[in-house]
């Protein structure tokens, strides 16, 4: 439990949402009894309920949610306290550096929920409301670890007017009860476009490998968006509810990040860039990717063929290279696997290897940042030149998918990668995945692996899904 707990037993829902109210507008009426703190946390234990329901049923905004990859941390944050972006020409070095001196003259447990685009100098309109970096301190969270559940509010001793803090708590919905039958799928939706079509992506793919052979590139990963439309009223946790009735996710992240009425990103992604707790820092490498068979001995087919596949040992070798040369310096101690193991996830294989390290003194969470991303796994190895080709050859802008999206806090902080994600706007919903290009690559078999890492989306089967190739 965080900072600000008190009592040894679970509140029912209103006993809860009243006595937390109680004690942060006296700590307000008081502010003397707060030090000077930035920012105050206070919370207390619930008794248990659906988080992600809860938050859905929330007409504040903005709404974030993030379930960690191993399931023990859940969290719904709601409300915006403070917010960091890119607007007035702030860059990010200098907002993670505003961000790291409030969290340190804060209380213990506050977090900066957000991300940044993947790639800050091709952001079109879609991506405006988002910008080129968002991070906020929500008001208030729901949250869990394990199986206890907590309450948290967020407030500035000073600054936060009593009736401000009063409406807000006036304004949060009761819990909505779980349904125990199951999420909404996606149906009533159609595929609309692909971008690029398959015409578009063949070309790519063998310009990739034209230049691979010309030694002026390595490795470049090339995404593909595809929009979908609904035809009847949903919102973004009706999409994040799909991908959980479509595939019960294992080792998923699931993430949503809604700003107003009518924008959100979400995804689920197995891919983690950091996490740190304290001076420990984890991180890895996930690329070299196969789909799963229909039959036990199929599977066992794929698993074998992908821990000796030339093409896919290569593209995982990039991004373990890659992380060894960057967070080796940041690092007194760095331990990896000495070979790739094999992940195994409900829609297919990749290789992985773990790295564990101890982080030298004075290295930051935005030194991290700036050193892993973006890795070899979504762009290509030489960096700069693998961006320069993205920006030529994909006929839009990646946004935020393919970034780092997570949390700052003191004590932890952890980013997934956003791959298997989204940009909802109201009906419509336009999804992102992508294949690394190396020599060896076959574009038919490329644009399938992209159709099937699409398939926690949708009921339907992945070559269905994303169109045959001809």
């Amino acid at each position: 439990m965080n900072s600000g707990a008190e009592q040894k037993y679970a509140y029912t829902w209103p006993e809860a949402l009243h006595h937390l109210k109680d004690r942060v507008i006296r700590a307000l009426k008081q502010p003397q009894g707060r030090g000077n703190r930035a920012w105050n946390r206070l919370e207390v234990q619930v008794d248990g309920r659906d988080i992600m329901a809860w938050l859905q049923g929330q007409t504040l905004r903005p709404r974030m949610y993030w379930r960690q990859r191993d399931g023990f941390y859940e969290c719904a944050a709601l409300g915006c306290l403070a917010m960091m972006t890119d607007e007035g020409a702030c860059s990010l070095p200098d907002v993670l550096s505003r961000i790291r001196s409030q969290l340190k003259h804060s209380a213990r447990g506050i977090k900066f929920w957000g991300g940044c685009a993947f790639d800050p100098q091709n952001l079109d309109d879609e991506w405006r409301g988002l910008g080129a970096f968002r991070f906020v301190l929500p008001r208030l969270e729901l949250y869990r670890e394990g199986q206890s559940y907590f309450l948290a509010c967020h407030f500035s001793c000073g600054a936060d007017r009593v009736e401000d803090t009063a409406e807000f708590f006036d304004h949060i919905k009761d819990p909505c009860p779980a349904s125990g039958q199951g999420r909404p799928c996606l149906t009533g939706s159609r595929t609309e476009k692909h971008v690029p079509d398959f015409l578009g992506w063949r070309k790519n793919v063998n310009d990739i490998r034209m230049l691979i052979r010309q030694k002026q590139v390595e490795k470049v990963v090339l995404a593909r968006k595809t929009s979908f439309t609904a035809f009847d009223d949903r919102d973004v946790f009706d999409w994040l509810n799909a991908v959980e009735a479509n595939h019960v996710l294992n080792r998923h992240y699931l993430f949503a990040f809604q700003w107003g009425e009518a924008e959100a990103f979400m995804g689920a992604s197995p891919e983690c860039l950091f996490s740190r707790n304290g001076r420990n820092v984890h991180c890895e490498a996930l690329a070299g990717t196969s789909p799963r068979g229909e039959t036990g001995q199929q599977d066992r087919d794929f698993h074998l063929k992908l821990r000796q596949s030339c093409k896919d040992l290569q593209e995982h070798r990039y991004v373990v290279e890659m992380i060894e040369k960057t967070l080796g310096p940041c690092c007194h101690v760095l331990n990896s696997g000495k070979q790739p193991e094999v992940l195994s996830l409900k829609t297919g294989f990749h290789l992985l290897t773990l790295f564990a390290g101890q982080l030298n003194e004075g290295i930051t969470d935005q030194d991290l940042l700036s050193r892993l991303h973006p890795t070899p796994a979504v762009a290509g190895t030489p960096t700069q030149t693998a961006l320069k080709l993205i920006r030529e050859l994909e006929p839009f802008s990646r946004g935020w998918y393919a970034g780092p999206y997570g949390y700052l806090g003191a004590e932890q902080t952890e980013f997934c990668v956003a791959i298997r994600a989204g940009l909802w706007t109201m009906n419509r919903f336009s999804l992102f995945a992508g294949a690394g290009i190396v020599r060896d690559s076959d574009p038919v078999s490329e644009w399938e692996e992209v159709n099937y890492k699409l398939t926690s989306y949708l009921e339907r089967q992945p070559a269905e899904a994303g169109g045959r190739p001809g």
